[in-house]
């Protein structure tokens, strides 16, 4: 007397109907989970793009503050100078920070490429330490306007 059946469960007949709700099952799991990554992705980068739009209009507002700073700098050394410089640094750094998070959290190429970020701090240096010993700074005056006019457009032609 034999207990179990020496039949084949899976073979045509009772079997192959079993094969094939196993398939339709495994066909519907998968489905639900290609669902549910889906839903978990979309918006995820929806919140990238999202960062990515901030960050640019962010960085387009420093630039315009940094332009209208760069205007009010006198040719001779003067505290309104000094204060004009300093916020044209805080402003440049503040668009090189916001540059660097995008390039970090999205994992893709720079905005825009950190030389011009290491250019335009040269040239505040120049510029500070010509102010600082007195020497006529209309050279990088005209340079760091040209400069920042060029990053203005920069981060217009992102958006």
């Amino acid at each position: 007397m034999k207990r179990y059946s020496s039949r084949n469960r899976l073979s045509v007949g009772d079997g192959g109907e079993r094969l094939r709700r196993v398939q339709t099952v495994a066909i519907a799991l998968l489905a639900i989970a290609l669902a549910a990554s889906l839903i978990t992705l979309l918006p995820g980068a929806s919140y990238r793009s999202d960062m990515r739009r901030y960050a640019q209009g962010r960085m387009l507002s420093e630039c315009d503050d940094a332009v209208q700073q760069a205007a009010r700098l006198s040719r001779t050394a003067s505290t309104s100078s000094y204060d004009a410089l300093a916020r044209i640094r805080s402003e440049v750094y503040a668009i090189d920070t916001l540059n660097e998070a995008l390039h970090d959290v999205g994992n893709e190429a720079y905005l825009i490429d950190p030389a011009v970020f290491t250019a335009m701090y040269n040239l505040l240096d120049t510029y500070n330490n010509k102010l600082i010993t007195g020497i006529q700074t209309g050279e990088q005056q005209s340079q760091l306007t040209a400069d920042l006019d060029s990053l203005h457009k920069l981060i217009e032609a992102l958006q």
